[in-house]
């Protein structure tokens, strides 16, 4: 058996370039496969990356690992994290989950500021 640890984001493009999400909205990640084949299995250790110039409401973090047929992944709600952010630029560990072939993400800004630069981010550890 190999471990190999790949990184990548299900949220913007890696620590330095994130996606921008107004205050008030959602912004879900495309489906990623993230082993590319059906025979591995893993461990993904997820992290949020942000700037914020507000300190008020929450930022509400959602991982969906597989679907329904016939329904989409925000049919299977699982909210890792919701977290009051700080005025400032955050990298927050958000834990290791058994990682699923599939899976995307969802930010949701529920405050008035608006985010930068967010990134929802991940080390996989891969078994194959």
């Amino acid at each position: 058996m190999t471990v190999t640890l790949k990184t990548g984001a299900l949220i913007g493009t890696d620590e330095t370039t994130g996606q921008n999400i107004t205050g008030g909205t959602t912004f879900t990640g495309s489906e990623v496969d993230l082993f590319g084949n059906a025979t591995s299995e893993g461990w993904l250790r997820l992290y949020l990356k942000y700037t914020d110039a507000s300190s008020a409401g929450t930022i509400d973090v959602s991982l969906f690992f597989s679907r329904v047929t016939g329904q989409s992944y925000q049919d299977q709600s699982s909210l890792v994290a919701s977290i009051v952010p700080v005025a400032s630029t955050q990298k927050i560990y958000l834990g290791d989950f058994q990682a699923s072939r599939y899976v995307t993400g969802k930010v949701s800004s529920n405050g008035g500021g608006n985010l930068t630069n967010v990134t929802l981010g991940y080390e996989l550890y891969q078994e194959s």
